[in-house]
Formats: structure tokens, C-alpha cells, sequence
């Protein structure tokens, strides 16, 4: 009988034998199937007309509004095995997809649902759900105008305190208010909100009367045409309301004289003359020559110009192949632009500029200081900056102006202003050029993958700014917004 073998069994180390294992997958599917199938369901949600076996302990783990509602014995809910829940028209169509979040993680938001998903989202305070849905809008604000949404976006976050979102969607809205006005939702924006636009500086408009307009025409007509249809009894009162909030809102010595007797032409001048006419006057006295009375209804705002895109304050500066320009060179236009506003004071008098941009950053060659300390010796120097310098060599009296400079960029094929900046300068004979720094950022702008949103034009492959330059006086306001 031959010996037994001898057998030997090599021992490894704990850490050898551990191993880590993800089936997390695996987790969310068992707890999809949970919702699909209605498996041991403990309460149910009433939305509308719709009913949804759902679980305790998901909505609680999801939402802070769900735990208390359905453990805190102060609410009747949380006895019940059947809750209704009062939600929107709006609301309740998503609630399906807002519930199925809270068991998979997974929802898909389009421009006509992360309205109402966000507003359920805010309102049982689902953070992470409402951060997708906030992000979401923040990416796609200037195509949210495309799909007539912006208004709605931009009243829904206000509302709910989302500052960052809501000021996107309100920045947008200044910049292109004439294209908003066009847009079905423009009629739906509160007027208390309208209104504190209205009183914003840095609006961007054609001009005064063309704000009027907009006015008038796309929001006051609309709103009464719909009070109409909907059956709004006391229709001539709330008219009456949102004229008297509005039009103080004008600024009427900006219009010049032919487009103030236009106005007395409108509707608005018969059903409310006084009102109307009071502001014509007030507009005439200004092209006349005489001093705003500083009142208790004097209000510099309204001696102060937005920004004119209108020739006579604004010229435009494209550049074509945008990615065929060196780096550091510039390009220059020069333009003329109208003094005063007021008639009075002349209106064949214009102002000459240079303007200089450097899209692709600033080069200073190596140089010799003439001023004090003299004879220095500056070295070479890059500035990774975009770059727009105006210049006004003629200056014989001090000039106070409101400068613009609005870059003109396009998402999903949708061309629009992107940036706007803003800043009130004096020009003298010792200070007659003044920079905008950082406009837009450089890196983003010469990026080539993907191409920059502040590109337009074929191929968006130019880089188009709108340059305003509106007079001051001593009667206007000095903010920017």
C-alpha cells in the first residue's frame, strides 16, 4: 500500500480574498418593479382624477414634505390611506414621471414639462430632482425663448426664490425684449413684473416709442382680448389698472416730437387722454428746452436712454472667419452717433468714434515711458482678454455717455443678443478712450470644440457686437440696471 500523498494547501491573506462588487443597478430595477407592479403598496396619491399605489417609505426617503405629512401626527394624512393632493392641470399630467423619479432616479424634461416638474419638485422639496430640472433651464434659457417658454421659466423661478435661473431668464429678456414681445408667453407676464422691467436702464429696445409699442400693442391689447374671451367682468377696471401701472413706466421725453404727436393717434389717448396727454407734454418740454421741475414726480429714470439700438446710437461690428483671425490683431470701426436727445439743444450735432476689438486677446509690443516716471522701459506683454476700446480724439467739452456693447451669439439655430454690458463714462480731453475688458470669456470664445455660443452668422463662425452710445445729462439717472 503506497504511502498517502502528502497535500499542501497555500493560505493567501484576508485582503487577497476580498473583492468589491457593484449590483446597484440591480437595486434600482427591484425597486422600479416595487412601483410598476404595486407590490406591497401602503398608501395611495389622488391626483385628479388619477390614483397611485405608492410606498411610505420611498416618498419619505425622497421628500422632507412626505415624511412629515405622513409621520407627523398633526396631519391628517398621516392616518390616512388615501391622500388627495391638490396639483395643477399642469402638474398632475407630469405626476406619473415626477413619481417614477423617486423610485428609479430616471426622468426625462422637455421645454413642456420642466415647468410643472420643477414646481413639484419645489414644492415637496425633492432637492436633487430640482437641481436637474434648475440646471436644465439654466443650460437652455435663450432657446426656451424659441419654444415661447422664457416668461413662464422666469416667473416660475422668481417666484420660488431661484435667483441664479430667474436672473438668466430676466438678463434675456432685457437684452431682446422686442423678440420676447413677439413670443405667445409674452402676454402671460404678471404686470407687477413687467413693470419692474420697465424700469430697468440697461433694457435693450429699438427706441422709446418702440418699447411703447411693445406695450401697447403685444401686452395691454392681448391681455384685454383675453379678459374678453375668458368672460372678465370687471374688464374695463383691470385695463384701467394695468395702464396706470405701465405707462409711468415710459420714458416719454425719449421720444422725439413727430413720434409724441404719433401717440395722440393711438387708443390709449381716447380712453385714457389724461394720462396720455400729461406725458406728451411733459416730452414736448423736454425737446423745448425746459428744466425738468425736481418735483416729488420727478424721476431721473425718465431723462435717462436704455440702450438705442436704433442708427443714430448704435453701429454694428462683425467679424467673418472668425477662426482664420490671428491672434492679437483687431478690427475697427468708426461711426457717429447722435449728441443730444433733446431737440432743443441741437439734433445735426454727432459725436465721432473709434472703436478697436481684439477678440483674440491684447498685445503690447516693448515701449518707453513718456510720462512720469519718463524713460522707463516697459517689456512685451500678452492679455489673454476680448478686448473692445472706444475712443473720441475730438473731445472740446467734456462728454457723459452711456456706452453698450452687446454681443450677438446663437444656440440651436437661434440667433439673439447673449451679452450685454453697460457703463456710463465721461469723456474729457485728458481721458478719451475707455476699454471693456473680459466682454466675454476668451477661452470660451476661441474654443473650437464646441464652437462658442457667442459666435453667429454661417457656420457661426462670426463674431458680431452691437455697440450703443447714448447722451447723458445731469438730469438723468447715474445706475446701470
Amino acid at each position: 500500500m503506497d504511502p498517502p500523498k502528502s497535500f499542501k494547501c497555500d493560505r493567501t491573506s484576508d485582503e487577497d480574498v476580498k473583492a468589491n462588487f457593484d449590483n446597484s443597478n440591480m437595486i434600482i430595477n427591484k425597486m422600479a418593479t416595487l412601483y410598476a407592479e404595486k407590490i406591497m403598496s401602503d398608501i395611495t396619491l389622488v391626483v385628479g382624477n388619477s390614483e397611485y399605489p405608492s410606498h411610505k417609505l420611498i416618498l419619505c426617503a425622497s421628500s422632507e414634505v412626505f415624511q412629515i405629512m405622513l409621520h407627523d401626527s398633526k396631519w391628517s394624512e398621516a392616518s390616512e390611506k388615501r391622500i388627495h393632493l391638490g396639483e395643477t392641470p399642469s402638474c398632475a399630467a407630469v405626476f406619473e414621471d415626477f413619481l417614477k423619479y423617486l423610485y428609479t432616479g430616471k426622468i426625462h424634461l422637455d421645454y413642456a414639462t420642466v415647468v410643472p416638474i420643477v414646481s413639484l419638485a419645489d414644492k415637496y422639496n425633492v432637492k436633487d430632482l430640482l437641481k436637474i430640472g434648475l440646471d436644465y433651464m439654466e443650460r437652455n434659457v435663450s432657446t426656451a425663448c424659441k419654444r415661447n417658454q422664457v416668461v413662464s421659466w422666469f416667473q416660475l423661478t422668481l417666484a420660488s426664490g431661484h435667483n441664479h435661473v430667474s436672473d438668466l431668464c430676466a438678463n434675456f429678456i432685457k437684452a431682446n425684449f422686442q423678440m420676447v414681445s413677439k413670443t405667445i408667453d409674452f402676454s402671460t407676464m404678471e404686470p407687477e413684473v413687467l413693470a419692474s422691467l420697465l424700469r430697468c436702464n440697461d433694457l435693450v429696445i429699438e427706441d422709446e416709442f418702440c418699447l411703447f409699442e411693445c406695450i401697447s400693442q403685444k401686452w395691454l391689447n392681448v391681455k384685454k382680448r383675453n379678459m374678453v374671451a375668458s368672460g372678465e367682468e370687471n374688464v374695463d377696471i383691470h385695463f384701467d389698472h394695468f395702464v396706470k401701472l405701465l405707462m409711468p413706466q415710459i420714458r416719454w421725453p425719449m421720444m422725439n416730437p413727430g413720434q409724441l404727436a404719433n401717440l395722440l393717434l393711438d387708443p390709449l389717448s381716447k380712453s385714457h387722454m389724461h394720462l396720455v396727454v400729461d406725458r406728451i407734454r411733459a416730452g414736448v418740454r423736454y425737446h423745448q428746452g425746459e428744466v425738468p421741475v425736481k418735483t416729488h414726480d420727478y424721476e431721473p429714470r425718465l431723462y435717462t436712454p436704455r440702450l438705442y439700438t436704433k442708427e443714430k446710437f448704435c453701429a454694428s461690428l462683425s467679424i467673418d472667419h472668425f477662426y482664420e483671425l490671428p491672434f492679437y490683431h483687431s478690427r475697427s470701426l468708426l461711426f457717429s452717433s447722435q449728441k443730444h436727445i433733446s431737440e432743443k439743444m441741437g439734433t445735426d450735432e454727432q459725436l465721432d468714434w473709434s472703436v478697436d476689438v481684439y477678440p483674440k486677446g491684447v498685445f503690447f509690443q516693448r515701449c518707453i515711458t513718456v510720462y512720469r516716471p519718463s524713460g522707463k522701459e516697459l517689456p512685451s506683454k500678452t492679455l489673454k482678454k476680448v478686448r473692445v476700446s472706444i475712443t473720441n480724439k475730438k473731445v472740446e467739452e467734456d462728454i457723459f455717455v452711456k456706452i453698450g456693447i452687446l454681443v450677438v451669439g446663437e444656440q440651436d439655430h437661434f440667433q439673439h443678443i447673449r451679452v450685454v454690458r453697460a457703463r456710463n463714462f465721461i469723456f474729457t480731453s485728458q481721458d478719451q478712450i475707455v476699454n471693456f475688458d473680459d466682454i466675454v470669456d476668451h477661452d470660451e470664445l476661441i474654443a473650437l470644440l464646441p464652437k462658442s455660443p457667442f459666435l453667429s452668422g454661417d457656420n457661426a463662425e462670426s463674431f458680431k457686437i452691437l455697440i450703443t452710445i447714448t447722451p447723458l445729462t445731469k438730469f438723468s439717472s447715474l445706475e446701470i440696471t
